[in-house]
C-alpha cells in the first residue's frame, strides 16, 4: 500500500494529472486500516506490536514526504514564471528502505511463528493419533475380554441350566416311580382288608376286633347281628367302629351276664 502511494504521487509529479491524487488518498486510507487490522491481530505478541508501530511512524514519515511533493508540485503549477523543474531528496528513499527492512523482519518473525505452529500442530496431531490408536486397541481388547467372560458365562449358565433339567427329570421319575409303588401299595392294601373283611364275614361265630383301649376296630356280620339284638336303648351300638367295647361291657345290665365276663377277660 505504501508502494501504491509512493507510485500515484510520482505519476502526479510526473503528468500533473489530479486523478493520481485520489489513488494516492485511497492508497494512505487503506494502509491506515491494514495496520489497525494488525494491531488487533498482533495485541498478543508484543515484539511484533513494537515493530508495526515503528512501521505506522515510518509510514506517516513517508506520508509527510509525499505531501511535501504533492505541494511542490501545486507550487510549481501555481506559478507561471517557474520553469516546471522540482528537485527531492533521498529521504524518501531511505524511509522506503526502513519500511521494507521492517516489513521483512515481521514477515520472517510470522513466518517463524507459523512453522513453529504447524510443528506443534503435527506433534499435536500425532500425539492425538498415537493416543487413538492406543484407546481404540485397548477398547477392542477389553470388548474381547467382555465377550470371552460373557461366553463362558452364558456356557456355564448353559451347563447348570442342562444339569438342573436332568436332577428335574430324575426327581419327576422317582417321584412317578414312589408314586406308583405307593398306589400299588394302597391297592394290595384294599385288597388284603377285602380278603380280611370277606374271611371274618364268612365265620358264623360272633367276631369283633378292639384295640388295646377297648375301641372297636372292625366287627364282622354276625356280630353286628348279635350286637342289634342284644342292644340296650341307654347303651352306644356296639357294632359301631370306634366305640369303647368295655365301656359298652361295664355299664350292661345283670341280663347280659356274658358281656360283663368278657370285658373282665379283656382286662385280664
Amino acid at each position: 500500500k505504501t508502494v501504491n502511494a509512493e507510485t500515484a504521487v510520482r505519476g502526479y509529479v510526473i503528468t500533473r494529472d489530479e486523478s493520481f491524487l485520489s489513488n494516492f488518498e485511497n492508497a494512505k486510507q487503506e494502509t491506515r486500516n491494514s495496520i489497525a487490522q494488525l494491531r488487533e491481530q498482533l495485541k498478543d505478541n508484543q515484539p511484533q506490536l513494537e515493530r508495526l508501530a515503528l512501521l505506522e511512524t515510518l509510514f506517516n514519515e513517508k506520508v509527510k514526504v509525499l505531501d511535501d511533493a504533492k505541494l511542490r508540485v501545486d507550487a510549481v503549477r501555481a506559478d507561471p514564471q517557474s520553469d516546471g523543474k522540482i528537485s527531492f531528496s533521498t529521504k524518501g528513499k531511505e524511509i522506503m528502505d526502513k519500511i521494507r527492512v521492517v516489513t521483512e523482519e515481521m514477515k520472517a518473525v510470522e513466518t517463524s511463528l507459523l512453522r513453529e505452529r504447524e510443528t506443534e500442530l503435527k506433534n499435536n496431531f500425532s500425539r492425538a493419533s498415537f493416543f487413538l490408536i492406543i484407546g481404540s486397541i485397548a477398547g477392542i481388547v477389553l470388548l474381547t475380554l467382555a465377550n470371552i467372560l460373557i461366553y463362558h458365562e452364558n456356557r456355564k449358565r448353559t451347563i447348570a441350566e442342562s444339569q438342573l433339567k436332568n436332577v428335574n427329570r430324575d426327581l419327576e421319575a422317582r417321584v412317578g416311580e414312589r408314586t406308583k409303588n405307593l398306589a400299588e401299595i394302597n391297592e394290595a392294601l384294599r385288597h388284603s382288608e377285602l380278603f380280611n373283611r370277606a374271611t371274618i364275614d364268612s365265620l358264623s361265630a360272633h367276631i369283633a376286633v378292639v384295640d388295646r383301649s377297648g375301641k372297636i376296630v372292625t366287627v364282622n356280620n354276625a356280630w353286628t347281628k348279635f350286637a342289634e339284638s342284644n342292644h340296650e336303648s341307654n347303651q352306644p351300638l356296639a357294632s359301631h367302629l370306634g366305640v369303647n367295647f368295655l365301656d359298652v361291657c361295664r355299664s350292661s345290665s345283670n341280663k347280659v351276664e356274658s358281656s360283663r365276663s368278657v370285658a373282665v377277660n379283656l382286662l385280664v
